[in-house]
């Protein structure tokens, strides 16, 4: 129908050949391609379990960039300060590691932005959702010795002041 067309930005303009694409939020079933072509919800249930995806892809990237942040900090290699040579640092599994991370991270980056290019308002709330979630479990990610300590140290001075305060 003419309408559905409209909706999902397949009515061709009059004055050109050119596909006119949709530019507003819009809310309901998304029916239509979503980043890949096996990846085409068709009905209500399969929106909600693509909403589900792209909580769980954003969760996904959150994680690599928080492991790479945490775990691997890898230090900026300064040539001129260091007698390492370059095929020891980009041969270097840690290095090595963090660089495939990267690529993945930038992979689903740029997946849920194109995700997000459909306009769909349930799955850009998912999308900002995840983010959301994943920043507030974030702190409990990869926690070292170090947060560990901080946490039981934090937690030990909450307690003094409220015996201070009784």
């Amino acid at each position: 129908s003419k309408v559905l067309k409209i909706r999902l930005g397949l009515e061709k303009n009059t004055n050109s050949s050119k596909t006119k694409m949709h530019m507003s939020y819009y809310f309901g079933s998304l029916h239509e391609l979503v980043v890949f072509p096996f990846w085409k919800p068709d009905n209500t249930a399969q929106t909600i379990l693509t909403c589900f995806v792209a909580i769980i892809l954003v969760i996904l990237l959150q994680t690599i960039k928080i492991y790479r942040q945490k775990c691997l900090g890898l230090p900026d290699f300064d040539f001129s300060q260091t007698d390492t040579s370059v095929s020891a640092i980009l041969l270097d599994k840690n290095h090595l590691l963090s660089s495939f991370l990267l690529f993945l991270q930038h992979f689903l980056s740029y997946t849920l932005m194109l995700a997000a290019m459909l306009y769909n308002l349930w799955l850009i709330l998912s999308i900002c959702f995840g983010f959301m979630l994943s920043h507030w479990v974030s702190p409990f990610m990869f926690r070292t010795r170090s947060t560990d300590e901080r946490l039981l140290v934090d937690e030990e001075e909450n307690v003094t002041q409220e015996n201070l305060e009784e």
